[in-house]
């Protein structure tokens, strides 16, 4: 999405560009049909940037979506890790209650290991 919206507003600078070869006033002192020309190069600049300012309104939504999407997944690494972390700390209480019980049931003769 983020790309879409700088692809447009390189096209319209390119655009811009290719189209602006000559200045108003050098349509002006043309004579023929330099004040018809001048308004027209006018509209065309005003289209122009009509349309950069529809891509910038684009690119920064754009923007603005890929910061959102950003800290959401920031929020769901840390959520996980702390997860994981919890887990860990259960498996080595259980571990070490495991460990303890093994160590009792070690030390019990045949006779008191048939109450177990």
């Amino acid at each position: 999405m983020l790309s879409k919206g700088q692809n447009a507003v390189g096209r319209l600078a390119r655009q811009q560009y290719r189209n602006s070869s000559l200045l108003p006033q050098m349509y002006l002192s043309s004579g023929r049909d330099g004040i018809q020309e001048t308004f027209r190069y006018h509209h065309l600049l005003e289209r122009l940037s009509a349309q950069r300012s529809i891509a910038l309104t684009r690119l920064q939504a754009a923007t603005k979506a890929v910061h959102t999407l950003s800290l959401d997944a920031q929020r769901s690494q840390d959520r996980a890790q702390h997860w994981a972390a919890q887990q860990w700390a259960i498996k080595l209480a259980v571990d070490r209650e495991l460990k303890r019980i093994q160590a009792l049931t070690a030390n019990l003769t045949d006779n008191q290991g048939q109450f177990v």
